[in-house]
């Protein structure tokens, strides 16, 4: 009997092998400064029509941070929802423009990509140009990000720096000043006349013998906005307006503090450094 063969078309094999590739990208930018944002919009626009342009690759969407710091995950909306969607099996590939872009924090940036490994799921860096499922990535990667980490706490000393000069130096203008005060033209505080009402009748209810749950009630009662334009006064705000020494014409700055090493944690100021 003659054999009967089968024969295999190698091109049919290799169609079969070839999966198309769920490929996302993600993108932030530091800060809200509006010069900063040209550069997010054509980081959005760029990898689009990258993803969109590779052959066997499918556009998953553009996952972006905007005005969000790469030292730590918190607060970072979008990347914890490209995680989620790569734990669900939606995406292949993660493109991004560097390895700060995705994460300043060494420990952090290489826990993330050990998980994303071990579902086999590429990061590729473009500027370093790393794939993180290659052999010789986790070594440069852990290069790469130890001088990201370190790039940003050279920044945060500087910023630290700059901002105590001006502490003692008197020039120091408050980003958010108090309730009852704005800051001028030239950085001065001074009073919100509308509101200034409200912070005297505060302290005038309380040394009447009235508690900071019935001044809030009260305030409420008359529908007086608090500073974020809200309808609700809470105990814990009106008590912080009458611990706040700036109402008694004196500013405590550098009450809190952040540490030199990343993640920054910030803490209150317990006689290690210096108040001003």
């Amino acid at each position: 009997m003659k054999e009967k063969v089968n024969r295999i078309d190698i091109a049919d094999v290799e169609m079969k092998q070839q999966k198309t590739k769920n490929v996302c990208a993600y993108c932030r930018i530091s800060t809200n400064i509006p010069h900063q944002k040209g550069s997010y919009e054509s980081q959005l626009e760029y990898y689009e029509n990258m993803i969109r342009s590779k052959a066997g690759w499918n556009f998953a969407g553009i996952y972006a941070d905007y005005g969000k710091s790469g030292t730590k995950q918190k607060g970072r909306t979008d990347f914890m929802r490209m995680l989620e969607d790569c734990e669900a099996g939606e995406i292949d590939i993660i493109c991004t423009k560097s390895i700060s872009r995705f994460a300043r924090n060494t420990v952090e940036c290489i826990k993330v990509v050990r998980e994303l490994k071990k579902k086999q799921i590429d990061v590729y860096f473009e500027k370093e140009r790393i794939h993180t499922l290659s052999e010789k990535s986790e070594l440069l990667l852990s290069i790469y990000s130890s001088v990201a980490q370190a790039e940003s706490e050279s920044i945060s000393s500087n910023q630290k720096w700059s901002i105590q000069k001006r502490f003692l130096n008197g020039t120091y203008i408050l980003p958010n000043p108090a309730y009852g005060y704005y800051t001028n033209e030239n950085g001065l505080l001074e009073l919100d006349q509308k509101r200034a009402v409200v912070v005297r009748y505060i302290f005038d209810e309380y040394l009447d013998g009235n508690g900071v749950w019935l001044i809030a009630k009260s305030l409420n009662a008359q529908k007086i906005p608090t500073r974020t334009g809200k309808k609700n006064w809470i105990p814990v705000t009106v008590y912080t307006i009458l611990k706040n020494s700036i109402y008694t014409g004196d500013l405590l700055l550098q009450k809190t503090y952040s540490e030199d090493t990343v993640p920054f944690v910030r803490k209150k100021t317990m006689g290690s450094i210096v108040r001003y």
